[in-house]
């Protein structure tokens, strides 16, 4: 198994199972149509190893929806708030 230096999670062969450890970070976006819902733009959210939970920093709670789309990416950048709340959603994350 070769493992990228830029990320820290690891896929295992059996099941291809993700593992997060913690302190990784995920972005989140939600979206309906091409506007952003309830300012979720490149939320961040902490993983919590012993809870196993993603806990929001400094946004405090993140709700659901329904017919909202949720896009999530690992690992977290902050560069991307602007970028991807401008973009039309058909436009891939990354290029």
């Amino acid at each position: 198994m070769q493992e990228k230096s830029s990320t820290r999670t690891s896929v295992r062969d059996e099941h291809f199972k993700m593992e997060f450890v913690d302190g990784d970070s995920i972005g989140v976006f939600a979206k309906r149509t091409i506007a952003i819902m309830d300012n979720i733009d490149n939320a961040k959210l902490v993983y919590n190893m012993s809870s196993g939970s993603w806990n929001p920093v400094g946004n405090g709670t993140l709700y659901w929806y329904d017919g909202v789309s949720y896009v999530a990416y690992y690992p977290y950048r902050k560069e991307y708030h602007n970028r991807i709340s401008q973009k039309v959603w058909t436009e891939p994350l990354l290029h």
